[in-house]
């Protein structure tokens, strides 16, 4: 069950999920902080639903006809919601945080489903519900980081040493983590 395979997956899917999480949490103080309206700040939460229940018909088609594999999936999925993080960093427009979090939820959604895709192309059938049981516990393990991240973000007292933007620190280092880890993967090479 602890192959490079598995730590892959569930490494991607604790990195995603947390990512997820994070931008649940943080995105409508993002757009209140970068002078949104309460209802236009919760718009963006909004935009990042309906990407994620997009992402899992286009995830779905796109894995189906094999247009790119599991692993060339997940890897374009962590890089698209690293730009885009970077993006909403540096962005106060409405418009472009509505895309972005559009995309982001995209992004998110894809890599929840690949995931799971790629445990049950991976492993034997007998042991996908231990697996995914496992993969799924990893993930809930990384959540326990969150916290004290969040709390550096939002302390008055580290704002005048931190970038402003959820691209920064805590969504991002999940996602570039990520990123890497499927990089590497994919070409070949030792994480």
């Amino acid at each position: 069950m602890f192959t490079l395979p598995f730590v892959h997956i569930g490494l991607s899917r604790a990195a995603a999920l947390f990512a997820l999480t994070t931008i649940l949490i943080t995105v409508v103080d993002f757009g209140e902080d970068n002078g949104l309206s309460g209802y236009d700040a919760v718009s963006l939460l909004t935009a990042y639903a309906i990407g994620d229940l997009c992402s899992r018909l286009i995830t779905a088609l796109v894995l189906d006809t094999r247009f790119l594999s599991s692993s060339a999936t997940l890897l374009s999925m962590f890089v698209l919601q690293a730009v885009v993080m970077a993006v909403m960093s540096f962005e106060s427009n409405y418009w472009v945080l509505l895309v972005c979090c559009f995309v982001t939820g995209l992004s998110s959604g894809g890599r929840f489903f690949t995931c799971t895709v790629m445990v049950a192309e991976e492993f034997d059938e007998d042991a996908i519900s231990l697996n995914l049981g496992v993969m799924n516990f990893v993930s809930g393990i990384a959540g326990f980081i969150r916290p004290p991240i969040i709390e550096v973000h939002q302390e008055p007292r580290f704002l005048d040493e931190l970038p402003d933007g959820p691209a920064v620190g805590s969504s991002s280092m999940g996602t570039r983590a990520g990123a890497s880890l499927e990089l590497s993967l994919v070409l070949g090479h030792d994480p």
